[in-house]
């Protein structure tokens, strides 16, 4: 289950609590088994909504008690908790891999806002005049819904093609990305109805994992007080304050993969 959470909008709890549920409730060989894969996941290059849902499970297990794990959940969501925070400063792959997602999600986004607002807006109003009014009262319309679901899928689809296990490679494709970005994505963008996901401004401006990892900390706090270590606890109690927390800086490099920014310069050409 966790390892198929590939989409940046797959940022509910529901996944996190259905994981503990799996985890708490079943045999206890199998529940531990469960647990190690779950943690073998987040030690991996995994996505970032996926590092906040390993987070959020170590948590709960922490939280209650949970025993017959084959680690120390309270250890492992404190390791877990400060990695996310620091963008997994210890280990540059990883590292560069979560920046190299950010800038994905923000072009992403920003290509979609380009080639689709008024195809979706226009979606939505048509949508609008056609449906019942009891359908409208329960699910009305949103343009932001397939501009939303089209940014993921597209932000997936880069992140899987220019990720690599070499650091300078990663770096390299980073800073085509914001080139690209910066000299294609950086004018004027059609007025689009908002939303709470913010993929256009990931990374700048507004910090997915830090966010949420804070979030998790501040459930922690508020369900069981003195828990957490005091610098996580301080996070948490961060979160929803009118000052977040930077993004760390991208790793250093001027270099960049000439192949992916020539690709991507003709791909934002044919759009619309």
């Amino acid at each position: 289950m966790l390892w198929t959470i590939e989409q940046p909008t797959q940022v509910f709890a529901d996944r996190s609590n259905e994981l503990y549920r799996r985890i708490s409730e079943s045999a206890p060989d199998q529940g531990a088994s469960i647990a190690q894969q779950v943690l073998s996941v987040g030690d991996g290059l995994c996505r970032i909504p996926a590092r906040y849902h390993v987070l959020r499970v170590l948590l709960l297990a922490a939280e209650t008690g949970l025993e017959g794990l084959p680690f120390d959940p309270l250890a492992e969501a404190t390791r877990f908790a400060r990695e996310n925070l620091a963008y997994r400063s210890d280990d540059a792959l990883a590292y560069a891999v979560l920046h190299l997602e950010n800038v994905c999600n923000r072009v992403a986004m920003k290509t979609v806002a380009l080639g689709m607002t008024g195809v979706a807006v226009a979606w939505a109003q048509n949508l609008q005049r056609t449906m019942a009014l009891e359908e409208r009262l329960v699910a009305p319309p949103n343009a932001v819904v397939p501009m939303l679901a089209s940014a993921s899928n597209l932000a997936v689809g880069l992140r899987t093609a220019l990720v690599s296990d070499n650091v300078a490679t990663v770096v390299r494709r980073l800073r085509s990305l914001e080139r690209i970005e910066r000299e294609r994505l950086s004018g004027p963008m059609p007025k689009r109805p908002s939303d709470q996901l913010l993929l256009d401004h990931h990374g700048r401006g507004f910090d997915l994992l830090i966010r949420a990892t804070q979030d998790a900390l501040a459930q922690t706090n508020a369900r069981r007080p003195g828990l957490l270590p005091e610098d996580l606890a301080a996070a948490g109690d961060e979160f929803g304050s009118p000052h977040d927390r930077p993004t760390p800086p991208t790793p250093p490099g001027d270099e960049e993969d000439e192949q992916v920014t020539a690709q991507l310069n003709e791909a934002l050409a044919r759009l619309p």
